[in-house]
């Protein structure tokens, strides 16, 4: 039987006591006791987190809320989604998205509109995570996510990616079934190509039905990272990602202001769209990142990426709310409409930061001198019906017609511009 480790630890310092007193109690015993020696950790906290201050501090001296996730929880709970991962960290909420296709949070009660990786900004549309490339999840809590510029005062979710190690050879796999349906392989393997260089790549495949009716999702996944190490004080990663989501865009379960009670009556994984309905997220990022230290008190870190998110669908969706057309009634029929849309986003960023610490008595400070660029630019079709196609809520029927001739097509262009700079100091 498997004993937790605080469990198994008491256990043998009660061992060790009971040799201990033996001859004691016995004094004409000739043989002198063992000395037994017991050594465990059982702590899994990430002593340093870079998401809070961009300087690597100590989280046991930073003056706000930093909760982290790491690898070993991820792995000892099975998790398979980045919502998951932080349903357990305090002032987290996750908010539905589009569909079930893209990651975001409530952090203190502001929807963050993007995630960041590696202490860059993801594409704000679709910022989609695959928890296998993941090493730790930072959650910055508070107005501090202001380090990264446009986001919101709630806090900042940052994903800290897997990396190639350049000293040894390694590798797993993986494979997950569930009742549910669910198949998942995963495969990590890290290879240390001499000379200072590391190749490492994570994969996914997944594939299977989720608790909710005629909702099934397949997953594509592969992300290649490469390590250059030239000397002590210099390293340079180059990631690549890509992931191909294809799947049943679900909504949900439609809130109606004061007919509650028919939706909390129904099954959890009552689906109200059509089988048919269908929607596919396609995702590609690379990002370079160099890293040098000057000395050891003058550190330079820079780097920058790319990415682009392709996504279309058609899939019916609640309308109504108004007098003339409800959203739902009270014989528990709901009206719906179709649309069929295609979404582009390209996203570009870089970051510069220079730390350097000092001592001035006994007091220690770190200054951070940063500046950041980034522009956001996408395109989005909607080809929305004109005409409801209603369902029953208790006995829904598929098979509606999707109404592409009496559609009205809406079309938008967006694009943003940032740049920022940025001096703090730490002390200490």
């Amino acid at each position: 039987m498997l004993m937790p480790p605080t469990t198994r630890l008491i256990l043998l310092l009660g061992v060790g006591l009971c040799f201990g007193a033996t001859p004691a109690l016995a004094a004409d015993a000739d043989t002198e006791a063992a000395e037994i020696i017991v050594t465990a950790s059982i702590d899994r906290y990430a002593p340093r987190t870079l998401a809070a201050t961009r300087t690597d501090t100590p989280a046991l001296e930073l003056p706000f809320s930093v909760d982290t996730v790491g690898a070993a929880l991820l792995a000892d709970r099975g998790l398979v989604s980045l919502t998951d991962a932080l349903r357990t960290v305090s002032g987290t909420n996750p908010v539905g998205g589009i569909g079930g296709f893209n990651t975001r949070f409530r952090l203190r009660g502001f929807v963050a509109q993007t995630n960041l990786r590696n202490g860059y900004r993801q594409g704000v549309a679709w910022p989609v995570s695959e928890v296998q490339n993941i090493e730790r999840i930072e959650v910055l809590k508070g107005p501090a996510s202001m380090l990264y510029g446009r986001l919101e005062p709630g806090g900042a979710v940052n994903i800290v990616t897997k990396q190639p190690d350049v000293a040894r050879n390694f590798g797993s796999a993986g494979l997950m079934v569930d009742d549910d349906g669910l198949v998942r392989g995963t495969a990590d393997v890290n290879l240390a190509l001499g000379s200072g260089i590391g190749l490492r790549v994570n994969g996914v495949w997944e594939n299977g039905d989720g608790f909710r009716d005629a909702v099934a999702n397949e997953t594509r996944y592969l992300a290649p990272a490469i390590a250059l190490q030239p000397g002590e004080r210099t390293r340079i990663v180059i990631e690549g990602e890509w992931l191909d989501r294809d799947g049943v865009f679900d909504r949900g379960l439609a809130a109606a202001p004061g007919l509650l009670g028919l939706m909390t009556d129904l099954p959890p994984g009552r689906f109200l769209g059509d089988p048919a309905d269908n929607f596919r997220n396609e995702t590609r990022t690379i990002t370079a990142r160099l890293t040098h230290e000057f000395s050891d008190d003058v550190l330079l870190r820079m780097g920058g990426g790319w990415g682009r998110g392709d996504a279309r669908g058609a899939y019916f969706f609640p309308v109504g709310g108004g007098a003339t057309v409800p959203l739902l009634t009270a014989g528990g029929v709901l009206n719906r409409r179709n649309q069929i849309t295609i979404d582009r986003e390209d996203d570009a960023s870089a970051q510069l930061d220079l730390v350097v610490k000092a001592r001035t008595g006994g007091i220690a400070h770190t200054l951070l001198i940063s500046a950041d660029w980034s522009e956001n630019s996408g395109f989005s079709t909607i080809n929305r019906a004109t005409v409801n196609a209603p369902v029953n809520i208790f006995a829904p029927v598929g098979g509606a017609l999707y109404s592409p001739t009496t559609a009205a097509i809406v079309g938008s262009r967006s694009r943003a511009d940032g740049l920022g700079a940025l001096v703090q100091l730490e002390s200490a």
